[in-house]
């Protein structure tokens, strides 16, 4: 009973990896979920994920156009981490940072597939005053929060 109980815990508590790795789990782990009122979520992993292609260019006279894509290497998904983009003067020091969450870069999903990719276009609004004519540069950094 006792190595059935300690096998059941770890179950619960390693429940995103179980259901990650093997996503045939998934549905008996939701459902298990519902029951003992927790949530089986993506599982992070920072280190299989790579920022490729990004672009920020302007295309309005304070609206500016960010394009990059999340490329996961791993062999399972793993969650959307969300992005700082940084603009940076010519000596490369921040001038404004600003954070953008899954959500808020209007996507539905909840993790890039295994070996997959994040594609996103993102529209931001920067006054010339927030930053004077200072921001040369730009840098995307991904994290979870």
């Amino acid at each position: 009973m006792l190595l059935l109980g300690l096998s059941l815990q770890g179950l619960y508590r390693e429940r995103d990896r179980w259901a990650a790795l093997l996503p045939e789990l998934k549905p008996a782990l939701v459902s298990a979920c519902e029951v003992l009122d927790c949530r089986v979520s993506s599982l992070q992993g920072i280190e299989n994920l790579t920022t490729e292609s990004a672009t920020f260019h302007q295309v309005g006279q304070d609206t500016f156009a960010l394009r990059f894509v999340v490329k996961n290497k791993a062999r399972h998904a793993v969650a959307l981490p969300s992005i700082e983009l940084t603009l940076t003067d010519l000596a490369e020091q921040a001038v404004m940072r600003r954070i953008f969450t899954p959500a808020e870069l209007g996507t539905l999903l909840e993790s890039v597939g295994p070996t997959g990719e994040w594609s996103v276009t993102a529209y931001v609004r920067i006054r010339e005053e927030a930053t004077g004519a200072r921001a040369q540069g730009y840098r995307l950094l991904i994290f979870y929060p």
